[in-house]
């Protein structure tokens, strides 16, 4: 299993960690316990295989997009209007994925229906 600084990961008690140091020669990581810092890096679920760049800029834009509106609704139009601009930089293809996976998971809680998607021609009748 590869772990990088930043995920989430769990103790033996069962209690949640953050990665803070891997050592890739030995194996060792130096974990964050501490349940308030934990809870801070891990406000937005428990999201895995973000380099700690990526990581930082997805919180930002999550934290941005839950201050502009507190209806799920408003939230997915931002988010698509995010991954628009995103999805123009080649460089944000793996960011892009993981806002896009926020904003599915968003749509698929509050039973939100998209306006507009793209299907195969030959899946029409």
């Amino acid at each position: 299993m590869s772990v990088r600084v930043g995920d989430s990961v769990f103790i033996r008690s069962g209690l949640p960690a953050t990665v803070k140091e891997r050592d890739s020669n030995s194996g060792q990581l130096k974990l964050e316990s501490d349940l308030d810092k934990v809870q801070e890096e891990t406000r937005h679920g428990y999201i895995n295989g973000l380099s700690p760049d990526n990581r930082g800029r997805f919180n930002e834009l999550l934290d941005a997009v839950k201050e502009a509106s507190d209806d799920p609704a408003g939230r997915v139009e931002d988010l698509l209007g995010r991954l628009t601009e995103l999805d123009k930089d080649p460089r944000n293809h793996q960011l892009s994925r993981y806002v896009r996976a926020e904003m599915v998971h968003i749509m698929n809680t509050h039973a939100i229906k998209p306006r507009e998607y793209a299907v195969s021609e030959s899946k029409t009748r």
